[in-house]
């Protein structure tokens, strides 16, 4: 099993990957609230099909199985929501109730329909895809920050004696680059005879 997680290694290789672990982990939380919102609307419907789809108003039909608790409901919206059969429990709820009470079935199905799937899904979708590219283009940024950084202290110093002057410019005041060149000097002469040649 942990074979598997091997494959999390290529993260750190590829760096287009690794932008978009980043920007998704960057953008959970918009992401959250908006699904929260999707999950809050779906369940007012369920708890509104419970009490509107409970019970049945014939002796003839048994008393709706799919709306007979919360839970079920709540599957049954969001079952409707994906689009997966729902116009057939709709239908069957027009066989239960009657022909007096399907405009009131379509009513209920359709708004739900309109309101969720079509509406708060691609909501949540715009959240996801707006805080993605900011915290994509945020994370670009960053990078070219780093390199432009990297970039200026690999060309701070482009002459072979231009650490050596940075250095001395670090002087305060006449006495102590003298102190810094003397012990320079001392540094350089590796012969001890007051000289420095190439050398050294």
């Amino acid at each position: 099993i942990l074979r598997a997680f091997r494959v999390l290694r290529l993260v750190n290789k590829l760096e287009a990957l690794r932008l978009l672990l980043s920007a998704l982990a960057a953008s959970i939380v918009p992401i959250l609230n908006a699904f929260f919102v999707l999950l809050l609307a779906t369940a007012i419907f369920a708890i509104l099909a419970v009490g509107l789809f409970a019970k049945s108003p014939s002796e003839d039909y048994e008393d709706p199985v799919e709306f007979a608790r919360f839970s079920m409901a709540f599957f049954i919206m969001f079952q409707t929501m994906s689009g997966d059969g729902w116009g057939g429990i709709a239908r069957e709820m027009f066989v239960i109730f009657g022909p007096e009470y399907k405009p009131g079935i379509m009513a209920f199905f359709l708004l739900f329909y309109m309101l969720v799937p079509i509406v708060l899904v691609n909501v949540v979708l715009t959240v996801f895809l707006d805080e993605f590219f900011k915290a994509a283009d945020m994370q670009k940024i960053e990078r070219a920050m780093e390199e432009q950084t990297e970039g200026e202290r690999g060309s701070k110093y482009k002459k072979p004696l231009d650490p050596l002057l940075g250095h001395l410019c670090k002087a305060e005041d006449f006495s102590s680059l003298v102190s810094e060149i003397r012990e320079l000097f001392g540094q350089l002469d590796l012969e001890k005879n007051g000289e420095v040649n190439f050398h050294d």
